[in-house]
């Protein structure tokens, strides 16, 4: 992948395609960053930590049927939906979840914004999340934290430009 070549690719497309595809680049430059995004979404499900491999854009059989992301582990997958401010389509995540493949796979949300998710995909044992239905971006951003790189640096200050940071209020105001 080329940053330069990106934005060609990239014109008409959604922003969180956009955001996926930047992501990506993100990670095949700084393998640490898909280490650390593991890292965060394991340590918050409670589970085990896994050796992050490689990520991938778009993994799916079809139009109907394609998750945003891939974290490619070395025990599992961990097939990402990714939402900044769109809903949920009907019944996505639980295509999602019956999506075959070779190897073992798991499931996880990240959105800007709390959603409503189903408590058929709560209760799927490979359904990946927190304490909450869902991961938020700005709860799994720390992963940035794995190299101090002026692309880090540029990744979380476009992340900022999508409101994927925790709000930010003055001292005291914390508890309004």
């Amino acid at each position: 992948m080329n940053i330069f070549r990106l934005s060609e690719r990239l014109a008409r497309s959604k922003p969180e395609d956009r955001f996926t595809s930047h992501l990506h680049y993100l990670i095949e430059c700084a393998p640490q960053i898909g280490q650390g995004m593991v890292d965060a979404l394991l340590q918050q499900a409670g589970r085990p930590p896994n050796k992050f491999l490689r990520s991938e854009v778009l993994p799916g059989s079809d139009q109907q049927n394609r998750p945003d992301f891939l974290l490619s582990c070395h025990d599992f997958d961990i097939l990402c939906e990714h939402k900044l401010q769109s809903p949920l389509g009907a019944r996505q995540l639980e295509r999602y979840l019956t999506m075959l493949g070779g190897r073992p796979r798991r499931l996880a949300l990240i959105s800007t914004v709390p959603m409503i998710v189903s408590q058929e995909v709560l209760q799927n044992p490979n359904y990946l999340r927190p304490s909450a239905s869902h991961y938020l971006w700005r709860d799994v951003r720390g992963m940035l934290k794995q190299q101090d790189h002026r692309l880090t640096r540029d990744f979380d200050d476009y992340m900022r430009s999508l409101s994927m940071h925790p709000l930010e209020l003055p001292n005291g105001w914390e508890t309004l």
